[in-house]
């Protein structure tokens, strides 16, 4: 197809040249970019390749999420001691405050 024919045909997708530079920015050596090799030629990708890199990045984000809800989990768990503690010196300062008052009306 020329260009003119491929230009009128609406697509969707990845821009090539913003793939590339987002792959150089990171400093991913990235295949499924395909180069113009002449003039007339058009950058496109190699869609296929996207699945690797795409695996593997959910992979670690995956791992990342599993140590945020260990984290998440440990912190609750801390929360609910310091909330435990809390409690007690709260009750604790209500019972030395009555009896404080108890005491203080009787003189």
């Amino acid at each position: 197809a020329s260009y003119d024919e491929a230009s009128a045909i609406r697509r969707t997708g990845f821009i090539a040249q913003e793939v590339e530079k987002a792959a150089n920015a990171s400093g991913y050596d990235f295949s499924g970019i395909i180069k113009p090799k002449t003039i007339q030629d058009h950058y496109s990708l190699s869609y296929e390749s996207f699945v690797v890199p795409l695996v593997k990045a959910i992979q670690e984000q995956q791992q990342i999420i599993e140590e945020l809800k260990q984290q998440i989990e440990e912190l609750k768990r801390i929360n609910a001691g310091q909330k435990n503690i809390s409690d007690n010196l709260l009750n604790r300062i209500i019972k030395l405050e009555l009896s404080f008052n108890a005491k203080h009306k009787l003189d």
